[in-house]
């Protein structure tokens, strides 16, 4: 179940989530649902190629749902804020 729900979530989002902002989402219909199990899902789905793993400045891992469709952005993060 929790690779079909982290998919699903991030399917249909524009936004790049970090594990904690994935959990906190999904707790809310899911509260058994662990961090941890989101984390080593999260590797799995990245493994699998399912999945753009993002390693932003801010130390935070983030995510984004790797459609079939390639569309290739920029990542900008500003060094003032």
């Amino acid at each position: 179940m929790p690779k079909e729900v982290i998919l699903n979530l991030l399917s249909r989002t524009s936004k790049h989530m970090s594990a904690k902002e994935i959990h906190a989402t999904l707790y809310r219909m899911h509260p058994r649902i662990g961090l941890t199990t989101i984390s080593r899902t999260l590797d799995l789905l990245y493994r699998m190629g399912l999945i753009y793993k993002l390693d932003i400045v801010d130390g935070h891992t983030r995510y984004e749902f790797r459609s079939g469709e390639k569309k290739e952005h920029h990542h900008l993060i500003c060094p003032e804020c």
